[in-house]
């Protein structure tokens, strides 16, 4: 594709398509596109009379689409901005001409203020030779270049991708599939019950809350839980994604660490949880290693921190490849490296 680096020129941003050897312009869809009053479409200037031709999109004030999507990404939020892009790209769809020519690609399709006005990109050009990305490339390129918050079900995911891998697909039947999976994510949300102290939410199966330490019964806790924890694009290998550790809710809550050499979930579920080898005074039990001392170390909430502690044992633990000095607290964050002797664990709340 022919577009070249934005450039600007008196505070104003434009974007140009230099025209390649194979490219002719369709003057059919030219017209089309110029007389077409439909505000969502980029306008363009069009230079053919010397070598090399192209079209000037101006681009002022405007942002990529891809900036969107970009960073931790909650799956809720993401499926109504993805939504909110459909519903403006079906409007611009109802006229087969226009569609022929529209680019489906996160870096060419531009919003204003956080998705209130929306622009697209028509090339009117002929060129067999191209091929042109559908709606439905375009969703699936972002759905795989997002990063979605490890502490929600990304499961759904999965299903809007098999969708748009079917043969029998169409934009309005994305959205309806779109519209469902918030439903059941706003259902899921108005079940989640809270800690009565701090208000913060309850992973199913806790026995304290994660931010204040206040211990689970019955009456610290607001109505019933929602499990929406974390899943993965599990089934994604076919589009080359990369597929991470999936969990069922129905049994782990946060904080937990993830043991690197299988890929096992274990819930950090009291206040002092000790790992090692002695099944009988460890809350997690690494029996398959001799390099892990009986009782190896501790991770420890209090004052709404979390802290490793190593117990003296002969191979060490470390916090992101720093030795702990025997006894002393260190406090840990969402995704740092434990490691015990050779045994590595990442953290995460």
């Amino acid at each position: 594709m022919g577009f070249k680096e934005l450039s600007v020129h008196d505070n104003r941003s434009f974007l140009t398509y230099e025209f390649e050897e194979q490219d002719k312009l369709d003057e059919k869809t030219f017209f089309t596109i110029a007389d077409a009053k439909i505000p969502a479409l980029l306008r363009f200037d069009y230079f053919g009379t010397i070598e090399p031709r192209y079209l000037s999109f101006e681009t002022t004030g405007l942002s990529p689409v891809a900036d969107l999507f970009t960073g931790v990404l909650g799956i809720k939020s993401f499926l109504l901005n993805l939504n909110s892009l459909l519903n403006s790209i079906a409007l611009i769809k109802n006229n087969d001409i226009i569609e022929s020519s529209l680019i489906y690609h996160p870096q060419y399709i531009y919003i204003k203020e956080n998705l209130n006005e929306l622009f697209m990109i028509g090339l009117p050009l002929n060129n067999e030779l191209a091929k042109r990305e559908s709606v439905f490339d375009f969703v699936k390129k972002i759905i795989f270049g997002a990063k979605f918050d490890a502490n929600e079900d990304c499961s759904c995911i999965s299903t809007i991708i098999k969708y748009i891998g079917g043969e029998d697909k169409s934009v309005e039947g994305l959205k309806e599939q779109i519209d469902n999976v918030i439903a059941d994510i706003e259902a899921m949300e108005a079940s989640i019950k809270k800690c009565i102290k701090c208000n913060a939410k309850i992973r199913h199966g806790a026995k304290f809350c994660a931010v204040c330490g206040t211990p689970i019964e019955e009456d610290n806790i607001d109505d019933s839980e929602s499990h929406y924890g974390e899943t993965t694009l599990l089934g994604l290998q076919e589009y080359g994604a990369t597929t991470v550790l999936s969990r069922d809710m129905e049994s782990i809550s946060f904080p937990y660490i993830i043991r690197n050499k299988n890929n096992e979930c274990i819930e950090i579920d009291t206040m002092e949880f000790t790992v090692g080898k002695d099944k009988n005074k460890c809350d997690y039990a690494i029996s398959n290693n001799t390099a892990i001392s009986r009782i190896h170390m501790q991770i420890i909430f209090a004052n709404g921190n979390y802290y490793a502690v190593d117990l003296n044992s002969t191979n060490h633990t470390f916090i992101n490849d720093e030795m702990l000095i025997n006894g002393n607290k260190t406090v840990i964050k969402n995704g740092d490296r434990i490691r015990l002797a050779d045994e590595e664990f990442v953290f995460h709340t």
